[in-house]
């Protein structure tokens, strides 16, 4: 019965795309991303930078000092190991706030590094692209001025409550009923403390009787007795601020855009400040405004190859460009964090960029419970049961529709102990694997005339050949491992700079 269920199977597969068609992510993941995602491949890497994410994820942020020191990761991997995936796991996972996940996609050594950081974060802040990107920013924008207006109306008493919560031209009207009025002030806060509703500001404040006008201006006035100063930075987190709040309440993005897209301040010294200081400036109060509702900030390099070495060689001079600025950064800034996504053969031909004063600050990484001090992370080939669970997740879906499919192996059409064998003969990413499966899979299910034909005999394709070149391959990878190594330290070493 069993031989039954399992050719009823075949001629349904026949009909469906091969479920390992997809072994390169895209940029942008498709819908079926989920599908293909097995938690226990690069896992130990993912929960490392998790937990050094939630050390940004600041639960009563008030000063500036709270903020964790901005800090950078390397994760490094052979070409196919997975680097854009894990990255894609990471910026869909479910968390208790959002997050904003900056990926550059070019970088130009003419901007200073500051400024190329802020331009990207603004674009995607800004986004009208991804609905995503709007969503977490009105969240954002949402959270800060509810607790903006809490803090603000905590601080009214019940006769400024009637002043803020009415016209003018009705004052006396209500003066008999400054109790009733007060409770609804009351009432308000107990809805602006509970932050669960989804309902608009402007219309929990019209419930309890005050405008979205009203509001604002109250804002204003308590961000002014509370931000107190004439410096750049006071100034700045002002505007800041009012701007959040305008599109909280108004739904009006246009002065945040105009702050964040044209001068950035408008600075009242006579001595205006100089440009970098002013982007490197807004830079931080963006990490620290958004701290306060628990919204970390996450530079996301990957692809390096495009960044660094878009026509095939490594540029070394936007290289060197690229390392200082991150360098300079860690020092001058807080609350960022910054991933590099490295190909391993690339990161080794990026040490002559790498001077010392960039590698003690690439050394510094973040501290987190269990692993201790986590900078440079390895992505590690699968083991077989890895992919064993690879082929489980992609053959699930389909199994679920096809006839009897509860009846065969959850491996189907292969047989466990040929996953077993594609994943232990010569595999040291997971694209290798998924190609294999691929291939056999087509073998498996397609009729005889249709399968995939193997190369012509002339081609360099023999197995003892293949097994050949992969190890020379990978005694080829360790060498310049090694040399990298030592070309490192030796660039270090006192006595060579001697």
């Amino acid at each position: 019965m069993s031989k039954v269920f399992e050719e009823q199977a075949i001629r349904f597969l026949r009909g469906e795309d091969n479920p390992f068609d997809a072994f390169v992510v895209p940029d942008k993941p498709a819908h079926e991303f989920s599908d293909c995602h097995v938690a226990e491949v690069h896992g130990d890497q993912y929960e490392q930078i998790c937990r050094a994410i939630e050390k940004y994820r600041c639960p009563d942020y008030r000063t500036r000092r709270q903020l964790h020191e901005t800090r950078a990761l390397i994760v490094r991997g052979v070409r196919g190991s997975g680097k854009t995936h894990l990255l894609h796991v990471l910026r869909q996972r479910n968390t208790p706030t959002p997050e904003i996940w900056v990926c550059p996609r070019y970088y130009d050594p003419a901007f200073p590094f500051a400024e190329y950081l802020l331009t990207e974060l603004v674009r995607t802040l800004l986004s009208s692209e991804e609905a995503e990107a709007s969503a977490r920013l009105r969240w954002s924008a949402r959270e800060l001025t509810r607790r903006l207006l809490s803090e603000a109306i905590a601080s009214l008493s019940p006769a400024e409550w009637l002043e803020w919560s009415r016209p003018l031209r009705s004052r006396a009207l209500f003066l008999p009923n400054a109790k009733r009025r007060w409770a609804d002030g009351e009432s308000l806060l107990d809805d602006l403390a509970s932050g669960a509703s989804a309902t608009p500001l402007d219309a929990i404040c019209a419930r309890h009787g005050m405008n979205a006008a009203a509001a604002g201006a109250l804002i204003t006035r308590h961000v002014e007795r509370t931000e107190v100063g004439t410096g750049a930075a006071v100034r700045m987190r002002r505007e800041v601020l009012l701007a959040f709040s305008e599109l909280a309440l108004r739904n009006a993005p246009d002065r945040l855009a105009s702050l964040l897209e044209q001068d950035f301040a408008q600075p009242e010294a006579a001595v205006p400040p100089a440009r970098a200081d002013v982007v490197t400036l807004l830079l931080q109060t963006l990490a620290e405004t958004l701290a306060a509702v628990r919204v970390p900030i996450i530079f996301a390099l990957d692809n390096m190859e495009r960044l660094l070495a878009p026509r095939g060689p490594v540029d070394n001079l936007a290289a060197q460009s690229f390392f200082n600025g991150l360098a300079h950064t860690i020092d001058q800034t807080r609350g960022l964090l910054l991933v590099l996504f490295v190909e391993r053969g690339l990161w080794n031909e990026f040490g002559g960029a790498i001077n010392s004063f960039a590698d003690h600050r690439l050394r510094q990484g973040v501290r987190v419970r269990d692993y201790g001090c986590v900078w440079d992370l390895e992505l590690t080939p699968p083991t077989a049961d890895q992919i064993e669970q690879v082929v489980q997740r992609r053959m699930s879906p389909l199994l679920a529709r096809a006839p009897h499919g509860d009846q065969l192996s959850l491996c189907f059409p292969f047989a466990p102990q040929e996953v077993r064998q594609i994943a232990t003969t010569g595999v040291d990413v997971l694209r290798t694997a998924l190609l294999r499966l691929r291939d056999r899979y087509d073998e498996l299910v397609l009729p005889e005339g249709q399968r995939v034909q193997s190369p012509p005999a002339a081609e360099p394709a023999s197995p003892p050949a293949g097994a050949a070149d992969q190890e020379a391959e990978r005694l080829r990878r360790t060498s310049e491992d090694a040399t990298a190594s030592g070309r490192r330290r030796l660039g270090m070493s006192r006595r060579t700079s001697l």
